[in-house]
């Protein structure tokens, strides 16, 4: 962390330069005083903070401002709270640093979960500080975000944010490019969050587990899979039982195909969080895509109470269970599918309420208007035959689910002819491919 540790130095010294020129009158320094503040610098530097703070502490810092404020930014940076309350009291008592002790006396309130204290002492500072003075400026305006986002003032927060980068905020240390690159995914975007990330070399992720948590999930976002479970392998190293990010892991291997080991993962954090049933819902996907039918059926079981206002995960839901033949779930399902419905819906929805003959849960939607759904009608009707429709459409959604018809009839011939043709109209790993490839196989044995 020798990079980090430099830069802290360096916002010593920026610091310094900001203070208003009244200071710098008074700067002149003997050369004892000089020498000692240079091997400071070089002790800093080499990452002897203990040595440096004690050649600084052994000054006079009562007529030596500069050391003063290199000593309060050393302090800052190594979270020692209570010499930094000393230095702040001397800084209160010199009227040229008494913005500067705004800021500081904010940070004492700030790691002391003192939110409303270091929220006016950061308004303060920001209100007193001289236009112009962009590196200070950059602080007060993040620590400004921090409290207001840990107050739950979000829009505020994101304007605080807004103007520390404006004002060329510069992270000092390793929690606050965290912190900073969590604001970027919350305030910016995810390929904001990734250019920061790697703009530092690649072993801050071995630093916390958080950067290779934030990196990775930002990689998620952009369907960079690879990269992102690179990103979470770095974290997951320094702290194996993060369940949020085994599930995370879990979905981008599952989304690269890798099912074993996305199921490897996905059942690690089921068992470190029973207690949380959304877990079982990138169980139920994994199963889904192994064309383990029956166990993702039992999964979306389990996750229904969480998911039961999501009607993507209800329809799949519905499809799923009247695939595997649990009609019971399959309604329950696309009841509550239709209920978030308000006046269309999807084709798939209106072909199993068909097929359940459960016409009252849609007396009030529309019914579509395809020449697809007339297709089924008059397939359920048996007024066009298989051929018939086979000639004159391309949708594998209904092929499917006239197999489910075919079924019905016990004409096994016709449905497995329905079901061939569903998987070679459907996508890969898309529902119809994947429950007609279920059935045709269970068909087949």
């Amino acid at each position: 962390m020798s990079l980090l540790l430099y830069q802290s130095w360096r916002c010593a010294e920026k610091l310094l330069a900001l203070v208003s020129l009244g200071l710098l009158c008074l700067l002149s320094l003997n050369a004892s005083d000089s020498a000692t503040i240079q091997e400071a610098e070089a002790l800093f530097i080499e990452g002897s903070v203990d040595a440096s703070i004690t050649l600084l502490e052994n000054l006079d810092l009562d007529t030596n401002p500069r050391a003063l404020i290199m000593l309060a930014s050393i302090y800052c940076n190594t979270a020692e709270w209570q010499k930094l309350n000393t230095l702040v009291e001397k800084m209160e008592a010199i009227p040229y640093l008494k913005d500067l002790s705004h800021y500081f006396f904010g940070r004492i309130a700030f790691a002391n979960n003192r939110l409303g204290s270091a929220r006016r002492a950061f308004d303060k500072a920001a209100k007193e500080r001289p236009s112009g003075t962009q590196f200070i400026q950059g602080h007060i305006y993040f620590y400004q975000a921090l409290c207001l986002q840990k107050l739950k003032q979000i829009d505020l927060a994101s304007n605080a944010y807004e103007k520390a980068m404006k004002n060329n905020f510069t992270a000092e240390s390793l929690e606050e490019i965290i912190q900073l690159a969590q604001f970027h995914t919350l305030f910016a975007d995810a390929q904001t969050t990734i250019t920061y990330l790697n703009s530092y070399p690649e072993s801050l992720l071995k630093e916390d587990a958080r950067v290779g948590a934030i990196l990775g999930r930002a990689c998620l976002k952009k369907e960079l899979y690879f990269s992102a479970i690179k990103s979470f392998n770095e974290s997951l190293t320094l702290e194996p039982e993060q369940v949020s990010i085994l599930a995370l892991r879990a979905n981008a291997y599952r989304i690269a195909q890798n099912y074993k080991v996305a199921l490897v993962d996905i059942q690690a954090a089921i068992e470190l969080a029973p207690e949380l049933g959304e877990l079982n819902y990138i169980l139920g996907l994994i199963h889904f895509e192994m064309g383990l039918l029956d166990g993702a059926n039992m999964a979306f079981q389990k996750v229904f109470p969480y998911l039961k206002e999501d009607s993507n995960f209800l329809l799949l839901s519905a499809q799923l269970a009247y695939t595997v033949d649990d009609l019971p779930f399959a309604k329950k399902t696309l009841d509550c599918y239709f209920q978030l419905t308000d006046d269309v819906a999807h084709i798939n929805a209106h072909y199993i309420d068909l097929l359940l003959k459960d016409s009252d849960s849609t007396n009030n939607i529309a019914k579509p208007q395809s020449l697809d759904w007339v297709f089924f009608e008059n397939y359920v009707n048996k007024k066009n035959s298989t051929d018939y429709i086979l000639t004159n459409s391309s949708s594998a959604s209904l092929t499917f689910f006239m197999a489910q018809v075919a079924k019905a009839k016990k004409d096994l011939l016709t449905e497995k002819r329905l079901l061939e043709t569903t998987i070679e109209r459907a996508k890969k790993n898309t529902p119809e491919y994947l429950c007609a490839n279920w059935q045709l196989k269970a068909l087949e044995n």
